[in-house]
Order: structure tokens, then C-alpha cells, then sequence
């Protein structure tokens, strides 16, 4: 890792890179450790392709190629200034950025060092930016409820409750694509609307995996960060215990990067597809 960064942001060189030849059957596997892969044509950066990105499609055959399921995007550089890194994260909902040099990828800008370094800074109350507004599935509830949540709320992740309302795991776009995705059979079409049907009879207990940590409300951001960190996970409980009243997420902690303050009138956050020009 280099910290050699105009914008103070250390630079992650250990980065898994895919070759677009290789079919999804073949790279499947390795969701179960990112939550989006970087894809090249030899030394030539193509784009992404991520587990949120694939729930959402309709069926997908394992040998479709790499090639014909990445979303482009453009590079930053090591000068690039935080908040337009955050943008970019946001608007294509990614976690990690490729960082290019002289026309080559040096390596990648990761969502939560981004948020470290900006918190670090700035005097921000938890309160503000996390959210109570807390959705959870129980644990005997069908796998194709939590897609159903996951797909028409937008979000990435989802605490996994039991009949008395501790948490006792977490399911995510990931887990239900490397559970459901059959590596070993070219037959075998992925259809995240279908699990109701066979083989995919099973209980959101069947997928999930280790709940996300659980901090103190008085917990500082940057502490929470750390937290992320240690457990490489992409959001974090609030609450005690078992108990979660509230949840903060890499969204809410980059969000607060791109909202002015102080400013008089309205403001507009778009946040989806790139938008090169905007009259209003």
C-alpha cells in the first residue's frame, strides 16, 4: 500500500484483476471476498461487474462471457480530489475505484479509507447521517424475499433477524449469488427471480452468514470505520447486544462528501447513471 497520493488517499496495489475472456461460471467464486471485480483486457481497463449489478438482471447463463456484463467506467488518478472520487463511487455503487497512471492502473482507491481520511477532518454526529430506518428479514423466511427486499429497496445488505428480534446474521447480493450459482454445471441458469422454484428451495438461514458487527450509538465515525475495516464489511450495526436500532453503511458515510452546506436555495443530488450535462 503507497500513501505517494496528492489527495492523501492510500493507493491498494492487491487488487484482483479479471480477464473479460473468462465466463461468469469461471469468477463466480470470487464474490465470496468483493463485492465488485475489475475487469481487463490485458493491461486495458474495461470496468466492473458487481454482485448488486447481477441480482438485478434476469437469468444469466454461467458461460456468458465477462466481456458482455461489465460496466464501464473511467478511472481516477492520484490527484483526483475526494469528493469527486466519492461521486464516482456512488454513482456507479461501488466500493473500490481503479486508480490509473500514464495510462496504466497502479491500483485502486477503496470507499473506506476514503471515508477515514474525510472523517478524520470533519465533525460530524452519528445521528445525522445513519439510518434508523432499519429493514431486517427473519431468518425462516424464503431466500427469495430477501432479493425482493434487496432489489426493490435498493440496498446491498440485510440483517437477519430471529423470532425474538436479535440479529443473528446478515444476507447480501453476494451471498445469494455464489450460493445460488452453480459453478460446476454450463446447464445451470442463474435466475435471481426464481428461487421459489427448484433447486432453489431454501430459507434466508440456508444463505446467510455472520452478522454484520453491532456498536455503541456513542461510538465515534471514524471508530465505526475502523470497525468496517477489521470485519471487511461494507456497513455496521447500531445498537447493543443483539439489538440493532439503526444501521450506517459506506453510502451514508460517502454521501455527506458530495451534499454542500451552507447553501442557500435548493440542492439536487443525482446519484445513477453518469450525466455529462444538466440544464435547469
Amino acid at each position: 500500500m503507497s500513501n505517494d497520493n496528492g489527495n492523501g488517499l492510500p493507493l491498494r496495489t492487491d487488487f484482483l484483476r479479471i480477464e473479460n475472456g473468462k465466463s461468469l461460471h469461471q469468477i463466480i467464486h470470487h464474490f465470496k471476498e468483493n463485492e465488485e471485480l475489475h475487469v481487463f483486457n490485458g493491461n486495458e481497463y474495461l470496468g466492473f461487474l458487481s454482485a448488486k449489478q447481477l441480482t438485478r438482471k434476469g437469468r444469466i447463463a454461467p458461460q456468458s462471457k465477462v466481456e458482455n456484463l461489465v460496466t464501464p467506467l473511467n478511472p481516477v488518478n492520484k490527484n483526483t480530489e475526494l469528493h469527486e472520487i466519492a461521486t464516482k463511487l456512488l454513482m456507479n455503487k461501488i466500493y473500490t475505484i481503479p486508480v490509473e497512471e500514464k495510462n496504466k492502473i497502479i491500483g485502486i482507491y477503496d470507499a473506506l479509507d476514503l471515508a477515514l481520511l474525510y472523517y478524520k477532518d470533519v465533525d460530524k454526529k452519528l445521528e445525522n447521517i445513519m439510518s434508523t430506518d432499519l429493514i431486517t428479514v427473519n431468518e425462516n423466511q424464503p431466500a427469495i424475499i430477501a432479493i425482493k427486499y434487496l432489489k426493490e429497496k435498493n440496498i446491498s445488505q440485510l440483517p437477519v433477524v430471529n423470532d425474538n428480534g436479535e440479529v443473528i446474521g446478515t444476507i447480501s447480493g453476494r451471498d445469494i449469488l455464489v450460493k445460488f450459482f452453480n459453478p460446476l454445471s454450463n446447464e445451470h441458469v442463474f435466475d435471481p427471480q426464481g428461487l421459489e422454484e427448484n433447486p432453489y428451495e431454501a430459507k434466508i438461514s440456508d444463505v446467510m452468514e455472520n452478522p454484520l458487527p453491532i456498536v455503541p450509538e456513542n461510538t465515534s465515525i471514524t471508530r465505526i470505520i475502523e470497525v468496517m475495516k477489521e470485519n471487511k464489511v461494507v456497513a455496521a450495526l447500531i445498537g447493543e447486544s443483539h439489538k440493532a436500532k439503526g444501521i450506517i453503511t459506506v453510502t451514508d458515510l460517502l454521501e455527506p462528501m458530495i451534499t454542500p452546506e451552507n447553501v442557500n436555495g435548493y440542492y439536487f443530488k443525482i446519484v445513477g447513471d453518469d450525466i455529462d450535462e444538466i440544464d435547469i
